[in-house]
């Protein structure tokens, strides 16, 4: 370990390594996000493509959700006890890998295919992320670096809007895949080059106070009973399941609209308007309150109350939109979404500093998994559900009816965004049954 004076005068040093690694990680994030958020603005050339209408385009897209759901538990293990330069490296290439699929797939059963491929290798990414923050990062400064990397995402998020709506009309929609494929082999491998799991590697101090299971080996069975343990103690602890539960809500609404059916929805109801730009609000939003909300819940010395708040947000701007939307210009429909955006989007970097709260180091990553693992199991769930509804209409010149809308997206969104106001009035101090210090000390901290 490094001394103290050793850590001051090497003190802008460290910075510079720690900004050069944040920046590294960021980028592949935002390529996670960006990966998520395509079909809804490729998918007007991939339907025309294939031969199919959009409904059927929701089992390309939901693929990833469900893949990337699936991987969050074991992501959490593997983050927990692996390098996690290694696993982030090696899921990225994974992800190319599945975009590689995509670009050169003659039917939609094969992209599919490439889909799921793209959700296993973006799935593991964000967790050991985390992990390799809490290595070089303060505790106090953690919820604004954390808030910073989720507005990352919103970023991918942008470029997979108008950036990509433009390449695509110029390219086609499978050199796009193609060229995102590139991208994903290129920073795996910067990621396992430069990349290592904590600062001391290169003769800086380490920020950590704990030690983590990956310095340690441990045997595949041994890994699977940390697994099993961690969920075990994560099961009994009352905040997780109602983080859980507006993870779900919060995820649904957010990857419903602007993974997939916010695209067609403006294409098909509002004439004229640019489906990219108002999508882009969307995107923009995160990025403001994924750094906003950290920072308003420091200030205001909550976090479920900003939760609380938020949900209310959110379901008035659904209610809007579910009764007037016909009558909304497109930049008032912009910044509906805009609302919508950051009081959906900007959850998770509320909800990580949340769990931090509540968990020893040597569980974090399983905990932050499994509720990140809800997020997308309620994109993946609306998409799904939303297609289904959606396909019991019959679309006129390939374009689906406002009432089809109304009656499978945004009944949907809106009665979850009132639900979500709930979970937060019980974010209250709970005892693990186990073990106290699993647990928040008192409100303020949530």
């Amino acid at each position: 370990m490094v001394d103290e004076q050793e850590c001051e005068k090497d003190g802008l040093t460290f910075k510079i390594h720690v900004i050069l690694l944040y920046l590294i990680c960021a980028i592949t994030y935002s390529l996670v996000a960006f990966h998520r958020s395509l079909p809804a603005i490729l998918s007007k050339e991939m339907t025309f493509e294939f031969g199919v209408d959009v409904s059927s385009l929701t089992s390309f897209s939901s693929m990833c959700y469900w893949a990337y759901a699936l991987m969050q538990p074991f992501g959490g293990l593997f983050a927990d006890i692996i390098d996690p330069r290694y696993l982030i490296g090696l899921a990225s290439i994974l992800s190319g890998v599945g975009s590689m699929i995509i670009s050169v797939s003659k039917k939609l059963s094969f992209a599919v295919v490439g889909r799921l491929i793209v959700g296993i290798g973006t799935g593991p990414i964000i967790i050991p992320i985390i992990k390799l923050l809490t290595r070089r990062i303060p505790e106090e400064d953690f919820p604004l670096y954390n808030g910073l990397m989720a507005s990352f995402g919103g970023m991918g998020s942008i470029l997979a809007q108008t950036p990509l709506k433009e390449f695509s009309s110029i390219y086609g929609w499978r050199i796009s895949f193609l060229c995102i494929s590139g991208l994903s082999f290129l920073l795996g491998f910067l990621v396992i080059l430069i990349v290592r799991k904590d600062p001391v590697c290169f003769g800086y101090p380490m920020i950590a106070k704990k030690p983590l299971n990956y310095d340690m080996e441990f045997s595949i069975r041994e890994e699977f009973g940390i697994l099993i343990k961690n969920l075990a103690i994560i099961s009994k602890i009352p905040t997780f399941w109602l983080l859980s539960i507006q993870s779900m809500l919060h995820g649904g609404c957010l990857n419903n609209v602007l993974g997939l059916w916010g695209g067609p929805y403006i294409r098909d109801v509002f004439v004229g308007y640019d489906e990219a730009k108002v999508l882009t609000w969307i995107s923009v939003s995160i990025i403001i309150g994924c750094v906003a909300m950290p920072i308003l819940s420091k200030l205001c010395h909550t976090k479920k109350w900003i939760m609380f708040s938020n949900s209310i947000l959110s379901f008035t701007m659904c209610t809007i939109i579910y009764f007037y939307d016909t009558k909304l210009s497109q930049s008032t429909l912009s910044f509906i979404f805009f609302i919508f955006g950051i009081t959906n989007g900007s959850f998770p970097s509320l909800r990580g500093p949340c769990i931090n709260d509540v968990c020893e180091p040597s569980f974090t990553g399983s905990m932050h998994g499994c509720a990140n693992f809800f997020s997308y199991f309620g994109g993946a769930l609306y998409q799904s559900f939303t297609g289904e509804m959606i396909s019991k209409y019959h679309p006129v010149n390939q374009k689906y009816s406002h009432n089809a809308y109304m009656n499978s997206l945004w009944i949907i969104v809106t009665a979850s965004s009132f639900i979500s106001m709930f979970p937060p009035l019980f974010l209250y101090m709970k005892k693990s049954p186990d073990d106290s210090s699993h647990s928040l000390d008192d409100e303020q901290k949530v």
